[in-house]
């Protein structure tokens, strides 16, 4: 059994010309995944996402911003939880998991389960210079933070494994005709990614930059 909803609102300001905005929400919710059979223990998920924008634009200039976050948990089926890869082999060739007796149907969340949280903010603004061309600058930023929470003995607090991968960049553009005749560009955009681990390591610690220009005529 599921359920899911959605809601968006958008509208524009009396007062304020060409102000608009936007606002958006979602959320699923879903309990144990069943066969004809039998129901899979701890299969459980749930979603909740928001997003946002406001725009203020004008005929020669104008700025967007918006952001959005998607947030979900997800169980893992407990009757494969192995603890190296033979045995795990082993149970994926059984025709019933063990204890398939004792699954019931439910909403909860039991070790190991997942949790990903991916966050997203970015700006635009453009400035038109009639004749002289136009200017248009955009910058993003993206975080994605996994945390996995594994099955282990005694009491554990927290995840096992928690990582980010953060990511930002920016490019800066200029467009323009030369005698009307030509269309151009020239540009330059850079970008930075790093991915940061606590606790136990999966992908190693590391940080990238790169930077670029760029132009065209046609």
């Amino acid at each position: 059994m599921a359920g899911a909803g959605s809601l968006m609102l958008r509208g524009s300001s009396e007062w304020i010309d060409g102000l608009g905005w936007r606002a958006q929400g979602s959320f699923r919710r879903a309990g144990s995944l069943e066969t004809p059979d039998y129901v899979l223990d701890n299969t459980s998920v749930e979603e909740l996402n928001a997003s946002g924008a406001v725009r203020y634009v004008q005929p020669r200039y104008g700025v967007t911003l918006s952001a959005s976050r998607f947030h979900t948990r997800l169980g893992v089926f407990t009757g494969l939880v192995a603890e190296n890869s033979n045995q795990f082999l082993e149970l994926i060739e059984q025709d019933r998991p063990l204890n398939e007796e004792l699954y019931e149907f439910d909403y909860d969340f039991d070790r190991p389960f997942q949790e990903v949280t991916h966050t997203t903010l970015k700006g635009e603004t453009f400035i038109d210079f009639a004749e002289a061309g136009r200017l248009t600058l955009e910058v993003s930023h993206q975080n994605n933070r996994r945390q996995e929470f594994d099955q282990i003995r005694g009491n554990p607090q927290g995840p096992q494994l928690d990582f980010e991968l953060r990511t930002t960049g920016g490019e800066l553009l200029y467009e323009f005709d030369v005698q009307g005749r030509v269309f151009s560009g020239v540009g330059v955009d850079v970008a930075e990614q790093e991915n940061v681990y606590i606790g136990r390591r999966l992908v190693p610690n590391y940080r990238s930059r790169q930077a670029g220009a760029f132009g065209w005529a046609q």
